[in-house]
């Protein structure tokens, strides 16, 4: 199989949680300017190609796409660099545990208890794992219909049999 080395089994795992939670804040990003009434996800960004100005709510930034683009590499940059082991990054190597779960922000408390902690663990990859197939479904229904998913369940809401996955294949 794909895990028979103890190595790449704990690589390939971590890999599924950091794209789990990659995938919660794309899902909540994809239907957040719909609920906010600012368009759909993929026309966020039209202005970027179109030339316009970077917005916010309605509100404009003033950073030009080179410098949202250079804050966004060096905040990624220093995230990562905390998440992995030396001779790159600060987490310690014998602690793979510490990569996953750094423990720097709790304020509810939630892993104080560690059997309650392990099924939050499971909790949060199973919803991980809904989160990258909602992730694909939006992208291909955005696709198949040209709309949001907000628009969409609006859509089926009001005409389930005519606005649904068997009307949209053809």
């Amino acid at each position: 199989g794909l895990a028979r080395e103890p190595g790449t089994l704990a690589r390939l795992q971590e890999g599924e949680l950091i794209n789990a939670r990659w995938a919660m804040l794309g899902s909540a990003g994809m239907i957040a300017p719909e609920l906010t009434g600012q368009g759909n996800w993929i026309d966020a960004a039209n202005w970027a190609f179109e030339g316009g100005k970077p917005t916010y709510l309605g509100i404009e930034v003033p950073f030009d796409l080179t410098t949202i683009l250079v804050c966004e590499f060096l905040a990624f940059l220093a995230m990562e660099t905390v998440r992995m082991p030396p001779p790159l990054g600060l987490s310690p190597i014998d602690e793979p545990e510490r990569r996953l779960y750094p423990g720097i922000w709790d304020p509810a408390g939630l892993s104080d208890d560690p059997a309650e902690f392990e099924d939050y663990k499971i909790k949060e990859l199973n919803n991980g794992r809904l989160a990258m197939l909602g992730f694909l479904g939006m992208i291909v229904q955005y696709y198949a219909t040209g709309t949001g998913p907000i628009q969409n369940c609006a859509d089926h809401a009001a005409d389930a049999f005519g606005n649904n996955i068997f009307t949209n294949l053809g």
